[in-house]
């Protein structure tokens, strides 16, 4: 009985260090992250390109229906202060 609870405690460990190499995903939202360093921004614009309603959440669904990305200084803007 004993190995069985040895087996769970490490697939939790192996569990917790792909958890910790995970953004955040309140980074997704508008005004919560502050300064974003470069990979949280390319998870930013990875998530963008798969959701629509993401793309309002940020104010910018025009420009997804014409094609056009949102630049990478407006999205450091809106992260940082969100959409006043």
């Amino acid at each position: 009985m004993s190995g069985k609870g040895n087996r769970q405690a490490i697939s939790r460990k192996t569990d917790t260090p792909s958890a910790e190499n995970q953004p955040n995903r309140r980074l997704l939202d508008p005004g919560w992250a502050g300064e974003l360093s470069d990979r949280e921004v390319e998870y930013i614009q990875r998530e963008l390109i798969h959701s629509r309603r993401l793309w309002r959440k940020w104010g910018y669904l025009g420009a997804m229906l014409k094609g056009v990305s949102i630049p990478t200084s407006t999205l450091r803007r809106i992260a940082k202060h969100g959409l006043r």
